[in-house]
């Protein structure tokens, strides 16, 4: 019986070019598809980076239970910051992102929140101004006590305000 170990079924890479190249055809194809989704939709991608650091906070909240809980209504919120550019410049950009960004933050309280934690976003507009930016994230971190921050708009405004960022050590999640 051919098989698996002789080399000799459809699977093989090895003997099989053709099916290497149209999977990795098919691969790049639909990878290039999603990238162009992503620069067409912003707001799609917003709502994936909110998503994605709604699971990074799930994840880092995990740990021993305490014996007790407050109820959902009593337990403090996790703060999420965002930069965003609501005006300004890149305002057309900057407005679908925070009101994306708004819907999801309704969604997942009506759902009961995060390990039954409230999401509290906290949006900040950078008015389309990397120096501006910089002192909107500083207030976020010093002031409103945000566990991460979503931002900015722009790679500009995003840019200046990575080094800041990274010295303080909240995770920093860019459309």
């Amino acid at each position: 019986m051919a098989g698996w170990q002789d080399g000799s079924d459809i699977f093989s890479l090895q003997r099989h070019s053709l099916f290497r190249s149209v999977f990795c055809c098919a691969f790049y194809f639909i990878m290039g598809r999603m990238r162009e989704l992503f620069r067409r939709n912003r707001g799609l991608s917003v709502f994936l980076a909110v998503l994605i650091m709604a699971g990074l906070v799930v994840a880092g909240c995990g740990g021993q239970k305490e014996e007790t809980k407050p109820t959902g209504s009593t337990m403090e919120p996790i703060k999420i910051g965002m930069v965003l550019d609501s005006s300004g410049n890149a305002s057309s950009l900057g407005m679908p992102e925070r009101n994306s960004a708004l819907l999801l933050e309704e969604k997942i309280n009506a759902a009961g929140g995060i390990n039954g934690r409230p999401v509290k976003l906290i949006i900040e507009d950078s008015e389309s101004d990397e120096s501006k930016a910089v002192l909107k994230a500083k207030k976020l971190v010093e002031q409103d006590k945000v566990v991460a921050i979503v931002g900015a708009t722009t790679t500009g405004t995003t840019m200046a305000m990575v080094k800041y960022i990274e010295s303080v050590g909240i995770p920093l999640i860019s459309p």
